[in-house]
């Protein structure tokens, strides 16, 4: 196996050629990791929030080059255990403005002691760190819940905007402070469960004033601290390419054919300021 050198990745970003390309894994479902570490983590738990030493080891014996860390912000959300122990999404709670009192933030002083633990496990090792950042787009539609959401953007917007001022506060706190560190990218994202494979289930004016104006804040920090900018998103994102491209994403994730609605050749031939990820 190679050793990890986060340089691929770096040098993949910057669209510097190089003889082999960078592997980098955001999650892997918990079973494939217990088999990997010959663990026995519940069910529940995601990848990236193994102790450090843990998820430091699942990446070098993946060979990874680049370790990722971030944490579910899980306000407003109504989950369902199974009988294996997996946790289930099933609807928000924050439904009007009677229920903001509901908002819960994050012990920023231990998201501050996380993100130091993962750093000293990944020094030494040749991997570099890539932090997933929180977001009011994708935190407010799971704390409303998906179709309310939606309805609400028609219905009741100033009170979806309300909810999302509130999350972003948040958001932007803990985005600076992570900017205090020395990780080596920070990834955002647009907002799961927005876009599926047939494209936006907003309208471009509705994307902007529900989605954008606030990842557009994360991005504008995130470049002004000199760090490279992956944007997550998912589906057909065809369209809101020169969106993302204008506010300086460096790297795209995923990009995948949707069952056929977009062309991600086509795509990768159009973009000459941002890698794909796949």
């Amino acid at each position: 196996m190679r050793d990890p050198d986060k340089q691929r990745f770096l040098n993949a970003v910057h669209h510097i050629e190089q003889t082999e390309i960078p592997l980098f894994e955001m999650e892997a479902d918990i079973e494939v990791v217990n088999r990997m570490l010959g663990t026995d983590y519940p069910l529940a738990t995601r990848s990236y929030d193994l102790p450090a030493d843990q998820l430091v080891e699942w990446n070098r014996r993946m060979g990874s080059d680049m370790v990722y860390l971030s944490h579910i912000w899980r306000v407003g959300r109504r989950e369902h255990t199974d009988d294996a122990g997996r946790v289930h999404y099933v609807d928000g709670t924050i439904k009007s403005p009677a229920d903001l009192d509901g908002l819960w933030f994050p012990d920023l002083d231990e998201k501050r002691a996380r993100l130091e633990t993962v750093l000293a496990a990944v020094e030494g090792t040749g991997m570099g760190l890539v932090v997933g950042a929180q977001g009011a787009a994708f935190t407010s539609t799971a704390s409303i819940g998906y179709s309310d959401f939606c309805m609400a953007t028609m219905d009741t917007p100033d009170f979806v905007l309300e909810v999302q001022k509130r999350l972003h506060d948040y958001v932007m706190r803990e985005l600076l402070m992570i900017l205090e560190y020395p990780v080596d990218a920070v990834r955002v994202g647009i907002g799961s469960g927005l876009v599926t494979k047939s494209g936006p289930m907003l309208s471009p004016d509705m994307m902007d004033k529900f989605v954008f104006r606030w990842t557009a804040e994360e991005a504008r920090a995130v470049k002004d601290a000199g760090k490279p900018l992956l944007c997550h998103m998912d589906g057909c994102v065809e369209s809101l390419l020169p969106t993302l491209l204008d506010m300086g994403v460096d790297v795209l994730n995923p990009i995948d054919p949707s069952g056929g609605e977009q062309d991600i050749y086509a795509m990768r031939d159009a973009v000459h300021n941002a890698s794909f990820s796949v």
